[in-house]
């Protein structure tokens, strides 16, 4: 998807039965610049929790890409701020 602001965060449930998902913005072709693999795996179950937050040098317009990396895994909303 593509968004326009500054920053993007992703919310979500985290617990014990939680797998982790791949996020990618502003990915490059070539490599795994701009991704990263996030955890939703937690002692204990919390529901809507800020699990990833990425900043831009400036405003303009992004891309998000959001996949699961293993297990199960939920989003309860993304956030595009500014």
């Amino acid at each position: 998807m593509t968004f326009s602001g500054r920053a993007v965060a992703l919310i979500a449930p985290v617990g014990p039965s939680s797998g982790a998902i791949n996020v990618c913005v502003d990915p490059s072709p070539a490599t795994d610049a701009g991704c990263a693999i996030v955890s939703l795996h937690a002692a204990t179950a919390k529901e809507r929790d800020i699990v990833y937050v990425k900043g831009a040098p400036a405003a303009g317009t992004h891309t998000l890409q959001v996949s699961d990396s293993t297990g199960s895994i939920a989003l309860d909303a993304i956030a595009v701020l500014g």
